[in-house]
């Protein structure tokens, strides 16, 4: 019975395996069975349960197992039942880490007492404990040592020819890697266990592995070729009955949209993912759930009812115990309130943004940016000229320091901001130079990060600053690049925007001939162009944006 329904997990053909073991059940067949087959036939039900959304049940079954079987003649078998009891506490999050310890250290006391032949009998759970380590160290953020646990996994599964043990192995080992910044040997990874899951011929891994491959696409700014993979993940998941996948998939087509400036179509895809996940009542699911939504209705400038969904995100991952996610939707509901010129609520979520960051290891480099780049916000919208002062600077060391794209344009559309405010105070040119020059890093970063969204929003910027300064042609070839990527990305969203700046620059080109002939001054033809409001609306585009890391 253990390897029939062994094979069936394999497959990933969970709602079979439970199927299967009910019926066992019934036909009295479990007292036929030794102690070992049972505890295995009890881990592949828990581990079936969990991949049909059924948490608790899941958790109640490795669990009530424990008690049941608290002296094994062969002790490794408990490892299966702990790291049944693991996998539950690592989807569920951080607010079961505790528990999560617990069963880790019980777990690495029995490994101290086995014999050799106790060892060489339970091998397969031995393996499959070793691959929970490298769960476990992931979740702390220590992928270093999560990659060393997979690894040390992997060769256990390799010496038991356990392709499925293999396939999750190389799996984990991409995930830690997509995180650590190292795409290609992500993909390496991907490309492997995808070839091992299609042999399988397991419908489940085959979408996992596309899915988080389309995630790596989506790092890349390839937005088209991770919709793509998000695309065939989704149909592969729903067709295995996949839950978690049918969520992330729905969830990360929404973010593509988002990306794509076209939040009503993301808001589409949230709601279904919304509608997937408070079945499986998984608090850390949701709370990122309500974010994205939150972050989609800030996109469409529905400030007020983006409030709420940030506001429940953040109640559901204060919960969770989960830092960064607390920190991720802190620093929006600093740029909504920013958004709203509500400082002073603005300045009470910082506060808490940075007692949480403290909290944060310095290599979870996302987390101190935001609060960097939110204390630079709150600091630009004070009134006091020694607060903005303050700003600049902050701002400029982000820009020379950071290299992360999304983050860097934020600071460098705030800088710019302030700099034209320094611009009508003294109309020095090397004010303008700075400013100028920033604007074509901008560009540069969008282009690296493949934004298309922002390498829009860059080219038109950089048109605004060539029509101040006379170079009307130079307008001109900006936006008509700025219509050949939309029309190439489908972002049509944008073609408006364009038209309206093509024809203003048709309507006023005299009027822009005899402002230069003149020799009219920077600060006035500041004023004509209204380049001070479209830098602030471009600075509202760039903040209410998803991060690529969001």
């Amino acid at each position: 019975m253990s390897e029939e329904l062994q094979t069936l997990f394999e497959t990933g053909k969970y709602q079979e395996v439970l199927d299967q073991f009910t019926q066992k059940e019934d036909q009295n067949e479990w007292g036929a069975l030794s102690e070992e087959e049972q505890i295995a036939c009890i881990y592949y039900k828990s581990r079936s349960l969990e991949g049909v959304g059924r948490y608790e049940e899941a958790l109640q079954t490795a669990t009530m197992a424990r008690a049941t079987y608290p002296s094994p003649k062969n002790p490794s078998y408990l490892l299966a039942l702990l790291a049944a009891q693991f996998h539950i506490f690592y989807i569920i999050g951080q607010s079961r880490l505790e528990q999560a310890q617990s069963v880790l250290a019980e777990g690495e006391a029995i490994m101290e007492t086995l014999t050799d032949t106790e060892r060489q009998i339970g091998a397969i759970w031995i393996a499959v404990f070793e691959h929970v380590k490298g769960l476990h160290y992931y979740a702390k953020n220590e992928l270093d040592m999560s990659l060393k646990h997979y690894h040390k996994a992997l060769k256990s599964f390799e010496a038991l020819n356990n392709r499925h043990g293999i396939a999750s192995c190389l799996f984990w080992k991409a995930y830690s890697h997509t995180f650590k910044g190292e795409p290609d040997t992500a993909l390496e990874y991907y490309q492997r266990s995808l070839s091992l899951y299609e042999a399988l011929g397991n419908k489940r891994g085959i979408g996992e592995c596309l899915h988080d491959i389309g995630l790596v696409n989506a790092g890349r700014g390839e937005s088209d070729t991770a919709l793509e993979y998000f695309q065939r993940s989704l149909s592969l998941s729903e067709a295995s009955g996949n839950p978690e996948y049918i969520f992330f998939g729905l969830t990360h087509i929404g973010l593509i949209y988002s990306h794509k400036g076209d939040p009503d179509k993301a808001l589409d895809f949230f709601r279904q993912s919304l509608a997937v996940a408070e079945p499986l009542g998984v608090d850390w699911m949701i709370a990122y759930n309500f974010n994205f939504i939150g972050m989609a209705y800030h996109q469409k400038s529905a400030l007020d009812i983006a409030l709420p969904f940030f506001q429940s995100s953040l109640a559901k991952y204060e919960t969770t115990k989960s830092d960064y996610n607390v920190v991720r939707v802190l620093f929006r509901l600093v740029l909504l309130n920013l958004d709203q010129k509500e400082l002073e609520h603005a300045q009470k979520y910082l506060i808490k943004l940075q007692k949480v960051a403290a909290h944060i290891p310095e290599e979870a480099q996302g987390a101190h940016l935001r609060k960097s780049i939110a204390e630079a916000l709150v600091l630009k919208q004070n009134p006091r000229m020694t607060e903005k002062v303050r700003a600049q600077a902050l701002l400029r060391q982000i820009v020379s320091e950071v290299e992360m794209h999304a983050f860097t344009m934020i600071a460098i559309v705030a800088l710019c901001d302030l700099l034209l405010l320094e611009l009508k105070a003294t109309g020095e040119q090397e004010v303008w130079e700075e400013a100028k020059t920033l604007i074509h890093q901008f560009h540069t970063k969008a282009q690296d990060s493949q934004d298309f969204n922002m390498v829009v929003n860059a080219l038109l910027l950089r048109a605004k600053f060539a029509t101040v300064e006379g170079e009307l042609d130079q307008t001109q070839e900006y936006l008509t690049q700025a219509r050949m990527i939309i029309k190439e990305k489908n972002l049509n969203q944008l073609m408006k925007k364009v038209e309206i700046e093509q024809n203003e620059l048709e309507n006023d080109f005299h009027k822009w001939q005899d402002l230069i002939q003149q020799h009219t001054s920077l600060q006035e033809r500041l004023i004509h162009a209204q380049l001070t409001e479209y830098l602030q609306e471009a600075q509202r585009i760039v903040q209410r944006s998803p991060l690529k890391d969001d």
